[in-house]
């Protein structure tokens, strides 16, 4: 008898260890990173850690805040088999392209995911999958100084403008004031060249195994920012930043993100707006393009908590969490609702829902959207062309050569 019960006292303690060793297998810690960058985001990532563990007790979320080099850090925990769970990326999300979790399900699931913008979503797929859930998206308009608009007693832009109204009001706003032979103030400036090559049809194939930089419209748009940035239009700013420039009322219109409303909100002293691109007319074709670029949430394939992971970002796509992080300002929330909320109360600019309407034409044909990470901006071939030392058609030709052959390479690994 007593040999029973001693043996029924076995049992039951080995089934309490049992018990208690898969209680203490369920609590898990989830790394969720971010670029240190942004310093004031992080009391938010801080809280929704918090909030997240509070309704789930077996879940502790591990907020790593990343100097340096960001995508070489995640690169190196994935290589060293510690991927992070979850990760804050942006545009260099293609850097990641093979390694990241497909997420179409909780697009499909989640309403409040579902809101998201389709424009905004065209960035965050590779080859069919939804790679990254994007929760901001930064954009270009054309922000003009009203003041110096009406002093050359011209019209404010409507969204309807093209490239040729722009030109025309650009030469009208270009002004040698002091008499020196040298325009004093300008009519426009835009940040980069890369605008230029969203124009015309297809960047990539929907495999990415070619790229079409002959495509006619194409090479209208990247004429058009050649005779810009060599000087040939004669109605481009040469030099300085141009949001400087645009500040110090030397440069009439300029071609900036979102990321600048808070700066011309607190350095303009002057009537402002924005407006978005002018259209492209090439015969009777039509394009419209800008640059865009995404902020986006994003689990690698080999994380070893990957529903947890899936969790926490349906989590911190909620209203209660979105809001928080959009209060801030400086991107525009993809979801639509708190778009509604938080960034298109914003005023000045008047016209702020310009930048959202760019969703609806600049979601395709940015340059950065292939893992191969072609060189357009830094190339020297590129360089040449903008600056007006290689002629356009000569120059694509040799890009389309190259660029393919970095494709096949890219491929072939």
């Amino acid at each position: 008898m007593r040999s029973k019960q001693w043996l029924a006292g076995i049992v039951v303690m080995a089934v309490l260890v049992t018990l208690n060793a898969s209680a203490l297998a369920a609590k898990t810690t989830i790394t969720f990173s971010a670029q240190a960058s942004s310093p004031e985001r992080f009391p938010v990532y801080e809280t929704w850690a918090k909030r997240y563990h509070e309704l789930n007790p077996d879940v502790t979320v591990d907020v790593i805040r990343v100097a340096g080099n960001y995508t070489e850090f995640l690169l190196t925990m994935m290589a060293a088999g510690t991927p992070i769970d979850v990760m804050w990326l942006g545009a260099a999300f293609y850097t990641f392209a093979d390694h990241l979790e497909p997420l179409d399900d909780l697009y499909a699931k989640d309403p409040a995911i579902k809101d998201i913008h389709p424009g905004a979503l065209i960035s965050s797929r590779w080859e069919g999958r939804l790679l990254t859930i994007p929760h901001g998206i930064n954009s270009h308009t054309i922000y003009y100084n009203k003041n110096l608009l009406s002093e050359a007693g011209l019209g404010f832009p409507q969204d309807d403008w093209t490239w040729d109204d722009a030109l025309a009001m650009s030469k009208a706003l270009t002004r040698d004031i002091s008499g020196d032979g040298v325009p004093d103030q300008w009519g426009l400036q835009m940040y980069w060249p890369h605008i230029a090559w969203g124009y015309g049809g297809p960047l990539y194939t929907d495999n990415g195994r070619s790229i079409n930089l002959l495509d006619p419209i194409r090479r209208a748009g990247v004429q058009l920012f050649a005779d810009l940035r060599s000087g040939r239009s004669g109605v481009h700013a040469p030099s300085g930043d141009s949001l400087r420039n645009a500040l110090a009322e030397t440069v009439a219109m300029v071609g900036r993100g979102v990321f600048d409303v808070p700066k011309f909100r607190e350095g303009a002293h002057f009537d402002w707006d924005v407006v978005g691109l002018p259209t492209l007319v090439v015969g009777n074709e039509r394009s419209r393009t800008t640059f865009m670029s995404p902020e986006t949430w994003a689990i690698p394939a080999t994380s070893p908590n990957i529903p947890i992971a899936k969790d926490y970002v349906r989590f911190i796509m909620q209203p209660e969490q979105s809001l928080e992080l959009h209060a801030i300002g400086a991107v525009i929330p993809t979801q639509t609702k708190i778009a509604a909320q938080t960034f298109l109360r914003i005023s000045p600019p008047k016209n702020i829902i310009a930048f959202v309407e760019a969703m609806d034409y600049g979601g395709a044909n940015q340059y950065w959207a292939h893992p191969a990470n072609l060189p357009f901006l830094n190339h020297p071939v590129a360089q040449q062309m903008w600056a007006g030392t290689m002629p356009v058609e000569a120059a694509l030709s040799e890009l389309q050569r190259l660029f393919t052959a970095m494709i096949d390479e890219h491929f072939s690994r």
